[in-house]
């Protein structure tokens, strides 16, 4: 089709360049036996229209090739014949290739279904994610929930305000490793003032280097209640409960905490009251979201709380196997305060080489450590650990894939 197109707009002569073009087809079978150097063609012809007639009766006669075969070429003549052409070309076009037309149009229009769809099959398993809390976990008290913004387990300690269950903390020139515990996905972090200011700052700068947004890393830090009958706090005079608390939150560099505690009761009800109510004020000023205590028993608190307008959120104390106030866990659980217990490892009892603990331990293909978190919450409790090791870290947050049995967990009650 190409050599016969050309046949309209190559200079050289017609009846030569139909003779090439017929050398370069090979064989062919000539009608009527007639060779093609005794067809006369018109060589003077000049209007375009009428070389393309010649020619294509010359290549009709000669080579067999009909008018359809031919490709219209771009005439100067009238412009009706010019579309009718134009329009012949095209459904010609069309026939031949409607096979792969129809099935190219059919592949488009699956991809567009199937695009649709998956899109919005993202949209609603987006939807659900962002609406639809985890299953339950066996052996987790009603009270802990999962919190679906932060994929942690937390308990609500107050309204609006979600705790982690796991949190990491550090005393006295010995801090945790903050920046790999909120890499490896915890959220709360424990420290205090009197834990020293290069603690504080650590805890700070962890919070605000965190990939993890600010709403959901979890701070919590304690102030001391001055004079106390824990000395070490104090120096063995009073302190000012409102230069403690700026002090602290400068330390942080934070704009907030989650939770502020008092570090422990103050030698009288009324000095523990009045530090207290400096902590309210922070609350309503919006630089503590919650507030509550550390180390009292249920005797402190029967003598805090009627005199309060913020209750305690949570009371966080030494508890370990061998080693808990169940009276004051009992109470607090009475008056809706989360009990937090820290040092759970300490106790009398040497948890990493006790019979028991590490025959359920090897039950359940755990560590020593986790058994012994896992018994502080299915006690009802949340907890706080210290520690710099990244398999420790991981391990403290991996113990909700498994539940103590009553048996078992009377058994470490009771030790």
């Amino acid at each position: 089709r190409l050599q016969c197109s050309c046949l309209l707009s190559d200079p050289t002569p017609i009846a030569q360049r139909t003779r090439l073009m017929s050398e370069q087809l090979g064989d062919v079978s000539l009608p009527h036996n007639r060779p093609y150097e005794k067809v006369s063609l018109n060589e003077s012809v000049e209007d375009e229209d009428e070389k393309f007639n010649v020619a294509n009766k010359y290549l009709e006669e000669i080579v067999g090739i009909g008018e359809d075969d031919v490709i219209p070429p771009i005439a100067s003549g009238n412009a009706s014949e010019q579309e009718n052409r134009r329009t012949t070309g095209w459904k010609a076009f069309m026939k031949s290739h409607k096979i792969i037309i129809l099935g190219t149009l059919t592949l488009l229009v699956i991809s567009f279904v199937l695009g649709i769809l998956a899109m919005l099959s993202h949209n609603n398993h987006s939807a659900q994610d962002a609406s639809v809390d985890p299953p339950p976990l066996a052996g987790i008290p009603v009270a802990i929930r999962w919190n679906s913004s932060m994929r942690t387990p937390t308990v609500e300690i107050a309204e609006g305000v979600s705790m982690p269950i796991v949190n990491l903390g550090g005393a006295f020139g010995r801090p945790g490793n903050y920046t790999m515990f909120l890499e490896i996905g915890g959220r709360g972090l424990d420290t205090a003032l009197m834990y020293g200011d290069p603690t504080q700052r650590r805890v700070g700068l962890a919070v605000r280097q965190a990939k993890a947004p600010r709403e959901e890393i979890f701070v919590t830090t304690k102030i001391p209640c001055c004079p106390s009958y824990q000395g070490w706090m104090c120096g063995g005079g009073p302190r000012n409960s409102t230069a403690d608390l700026e002090r602290d939150m400068a330390l942080l560099g934070l704009d907030y905490v989650d939770l502020m505690l008092m570090h422990s009761p103050c030698k009288t009800p009324e000095q523990t009251m009045d530090v207290y109510r400096t902590m309210e004020k922070f609350v309503s000023d919006g630089k503590a979201r919650a507030i509550g205590v550390s180390n009292f028993q249920a005797s402190h608190l029967k003598d805090l709380l009627p005199g309060v307008q913020v209750p305690p959120a949570v009371n966080q104390c030494s508890m370990s196997i061998g080693n808990h106030d169940d009276v004051t866990l009992q109470f607090c659980k009475k008056m809706n305060i989360t009990y937090q217990a820290y040092s759970p490892f300490h106790g009398s009892v040497d948890i990493f080489h006790d019979p028991d603990i590490v025959a359920i331990a090897a039950k359940y293909k755990v560590s020593s450590a986790q058994v012994v978190l896992r018994w502080i919450v299915q006690n009802n409790a949340i907890f706080v650990t210290a520690g710099m090791n990244q398999q420790y870290l991981k391990q403290d947050l991996a113990i909700f894939d498994f539940n103590l049995n009553e048996t078992e967990m009377g058994l470490l009650q009771n030790k």
